[in-house]
C-alpha cells in the first residue's frame, strides 16, 4: 500500500514536472519564444513606426535662426476600405473575405497608428516643441520621433464601394468601420474651437500641444460617389447610386460658407459641399499665410470626357486657360457648383500661396515619365509600375485617369496653385506643370523647384490591396514667409512650402521575407538544437580512463536487435519531443500575434 501511494505521488510529481517543463520550456524553446516575440513586434508595430519616423517633415532650406514655425499637413489617399463586393471572384467568399478584410483593415490601422495616433500620444507627455527646439531635437540622431500633424487631408476613395447602392444601415456600417480604422487620438480634442463673430472660418495653425484640435478634411473619389454625367436619362456610371453624393456629403462633406471657405461649426447657415477653401496660418500675427483649395475632381472629369471610352465628349476650349465655347457651356450648366467654385477662387480677394488638392491627377503629355530624376534621388521614392501615368478609362466609365487638357489649363490658371497633390492612380508620380499666368507674387516658390514651375505629386495609395507593394503618403510643410516678402512686392523669392513623398512597409514582404523564413528556421532549429547539444554532452569526458562511459564501452556491445529497438524508441521520442517543442513555442507566439491585431495597448 505504501508502495502504491509512493508510486502515485511519484507519477503526479513527474506529470507536474513535464507540464512545468512544457510551460516554462527548455533553453531552446525559451530562445525561440523570445525571438518570435521580437520578430512579431517588429513586423506588426516597429516596422510601421520606423517607416513613419524615417520620413520627417520637410524643413525650410533657410538657415536663419531662430527657426520659424511651419504648419504640417499629412496627405493620405485611396484607403479604399474593401467590402463584400470588392472581390466578386474570390473563392469561398464567406470564408476568405473576412480574412482578407481583416488583414487589409489591420494594415491601415497600423499605418494610421504610426502616423497620427502614437506620435500624438508620445508628444502628449509634454508640449509639442517650438520650431527651434524641434530642429535641435531632430538634429540629434538618437531622437527620431516625428511630430504629429497639424492637419490631415484625405484625398478621396475612402471606400471601395461607397458609390454602390445599398441600405442606409450598410452605409452607416461602412462609415463606422472607416472611423474605427482611422481612430482619433484620445489625447486630442476633435471638436473645433467654437466660432465667434469674427472667426467662423476653419484655420489650420501650428499645434502647441498634443491635446489641441486636429482639423481633418475629406475629398471625394470616384469610388465614393461615382463619376457624374447622364445619357438617355440614366447615369453614365451605372455602378453609382443616385444618393451616393448625398450620403458622402452627410458624413464626410466640407461645411462651407457663402465664399466657399470651410467653417468651424455645423449650423443651418452653412452647406455641405465637395469643394472647399481652407485657410492656413503659420503665425497668428500674419493672418492667413497659405490656402488649401479642395476641388471635386469628379466634376472636372465630367466636364470633358476623354480616354477612349464610349462616352467621350471631344469638347475643347477656344482659348488656353479658359472654359468657353461648347466646353464652357457644358461645364457651367451641368457642373455649376464646381464651375462657380473655381471661378470664385480666381476672383477671390485673398492672395496667399495656394495648394490645389484633387483626387484625379491633372493632364500631362503622353509618355511623360513619373520619376523626376532630381527629386527621386533626394526622397528615394520611385514609381513601381513601368508604365507612366496615361489617359484612359473603361467601358463602364467608372474612372478616368486624368483631367482633360483644357479643363486642367482652366483650373491651374484660375486657382494659380504653388503645388498640386492628387491620388487615384495608387502609384507614385511627380510632374512639373508650367504656369500660364500668375495672379500671385513671383516671390513664391516650392522647395526644390524653380519659380514658374508647379509641381504635382500623385500620392501613392495608403492601402496594401491597391496594386502597389510599398504603399505611401506625403508630408507637406507650409512655411512662414519673411516679413519683407509680405510687405514688398519686389522682395526676393522665398520658399513658401516644401513636401516629400514617403513609403510604407511591404506587407507581403513582411509575411514572405520575415515570418516565413523564420518559421522554417524555427522548425529546423527546434529539431537540431537538442540533438546538437545532446551529442556534444554525450561526447564529453571520454579521455579519463576511469569515466563510467569509458568503462561501459569496454563491455561487450548489446545485440543488434536491442540496438535497433533502442534507436527506434530514441527516434520516436525525439520526434515527439520536437512536436512538443513546436507547440510550446506556438502557444506563446500565436497569442501575442493575436493580441497585436487588437491594437489594445500599442
Amino acid at each position: 500500500m505504501p508502495d502504491r501511494a509512493s508510486s502515485l505521488r511519484g507519477g503526479t510529481v513527474e506529470t507536474a514536472r513535464h507540464l512545468l517543463t512544457f510551460i516554462v520550456g527548455s533553453t531552446h524553446v525559451v530562445t525561440f519564444r523570445l525571438l518570435w516575440l521580437a520578430f512579431l513586434f517588429y513586423g506588426e508595430r516597429a516596422v510601421f513606426h520606423n517607416a513613419a519616423n524615417s520620413c520627417a517633415w520637410p524643413a525650410s532650406p533657410s538657415k536663419a535662426w531662430p527657426v520659424q514655425p511651419a504648419v504640417h499637413v499629412l496627405l493620405v489617399t485611396d484607403p479604399q476600405i474593401i467590402d463584400k463586393d470588392t472581390y466578386p471572384d474570390l473563392p469561398l467568399p464567406s470564408l476568405f473575405f473576412p480574412i482578407v478584410r481583416h488583414f487589409s483593415d489591420n494594415y491601415l490601422k497600423n499605418v494610421w497608428t504610426s502616423l497620427a495616433v502614437n506620435p500624438n500620444k508620445w508628444f502628449d507627455r509634454g508640449y509639442i516643441l517650438p520650431p527651434d527646439q524641434e530642429a535641435l531635437r531632430r538634429s540629434n540622431w538618437r531622437s527620431g520621433l516625428v511630430q504629429p500633424p497639424d492637419g490631415v487631408v484625405w484625398m478621396g476613395d475612402l471606400t471601395d464601394g461607397g458609390r454602390r447602392g445599398g441600405s442606409d444601415a450598410e452605409w452607416a456600417a461602412l462609415v463606422h468601420r472607416f472611423h474605427n480604422i482611422f481612430w482619433r487620438p484620445r489625447e486630442a480634442d476633435w471638436e473645433a474651437p467654437k466660432s465667434t463673430l469674427s472667426t467662423t472660418r476653419q484655420l489650420i495653425v501650428p499645434r502647441a500641444s498634443a491635446a489641441e484640435f486636429i482639423p481633418t478634411f475629406y475629398l471625394s473619389g470616384n469610388h465614393d460617389i461615382g463619376l457624374p454625367g447622364t445619357t438617355a436619362g440614366h447615369r453614365v456610371d451605372t455602378s453609382a447610386s443616385e444618393d451616393a453624393i448625398e450620403r458622402f456629403n452627410r458624413d464626410f462633406g466640407l461645411r462651407i460658407d457663402g465664399g466657399g471657405f470651410v467653417v468651424k461649426d455645423r449650423n443651418p447657415f452653412v452647406r455641405a459641399s465637395l469643394n472647399g477653401r481652407i485657410l492656413v496660418s503659420t503665425d497668428a500675427t500674419l493672418g492667413a499665410t497659405h490656402e488649401l483649395v479642395l476641388v471635386n475632381a469628379q466634376d472636372l472629369v465630367g466636364m470633358e470626357r476623354e480616354g477612349g471610352g464610349p462616352f467621350d465628349t471631344h469638347l475643347s476650349s477656344d482659348h488656353p486657360g479658359k472654359l468657353d465655347g461648347r466646353l464652357g457651356d457644358t461645364a457651367h450648366s451641368a457642373y455649376k457648383e464646381t464651375y462657380d467654385f473655381v471661378e470664385s477662387v480666381k476672383s477671390g480677394g485673398i492672395r496667399v500661396p495656394r495648394v490645389l488638392l484633387s483626387h484625379v491627377p491633372l493632364h500631362r503629355p503622353p509618355g511623360t515619365t513619373c520619376n523626376d530624376a532630381e527629386r527621386s534621388s533626394k526622397h528615394g521614392v520611385y514609381r513601381e509600375s513601368s508604365r507612366p501615368l496615361h489617359q484612359g478609362t473603361d467601358r463602364g466609365s467608372t474612372y478616368q485617369n486624368m483631367v482633360s487638357s483644357s479643363v486642367t489649363d482652366w483650373v491651374v490658371s484660375s486657382i494659380d496653385p504653388m503645388a498640386v497633390f492628387s491620388g487615384d492612380d495608387h502609384d507614385h508620380c511627380e510632374y512639373r506643370h508650367t504656369r500660364l499666368e500668375s495672379n500671385t507674387s513671383v516671390s513664391n516658390s516650392v522647395d526644390g523647384f524653380r519659380v514658374g514651375e508647379i509641381p504635382e505629386l500623385t500620392v501613392k495609395s495608403v492601402s496594401m490591396t491597391e496594386g502597389v507593394r510599398r504603399p505611401g503618403f506625403a508630408r507637406l510643410s507650409l512655411l512662414t514667409p519673411p516679413s519683407t516678402s509680405m510687405a514688398q512686392s519686389n522682395a526676393p523669392p522665398y520658399v513658401a512650402m516644401a513636401y516629400t513623398p514617403c513609403l510604407l512597409p511591404d506587407q507581403i514582404g513582411i509575411w514572405t521575407g520575415l515570418y516565413l523564413p523564420f518559421f522554417i528556421a524555427t522548425l529546423v532549429g527546434l529539431w537540431l538544437w537538442p540533438r546538437f547539444f545532446h551529442s556534444r554532452r554525450d561526447t564529453q569526458g571520454y579521455l579519463p580512463l576511469n569515466h563510467q562511459r569509458k568503462r561501459d564501452d569496454d563491455d561487450d556491445p548489446p545485440p543488434s536487435s536491442e540496438r535497433s529497438y533502442g534507436r527506434s524508441l530514441s527516434g520516436t521520442a525525439a520526434s515527439n519531443g520536437w512536436k512538443r517543442d513546436v507547440v510550446a513555442v506556438a502557444i506563446v507566439a500565436l497569442p501575442f500575434w493575436v493580441f497585436c491585431q487588437t491594437h489594445f495597448l500599442f
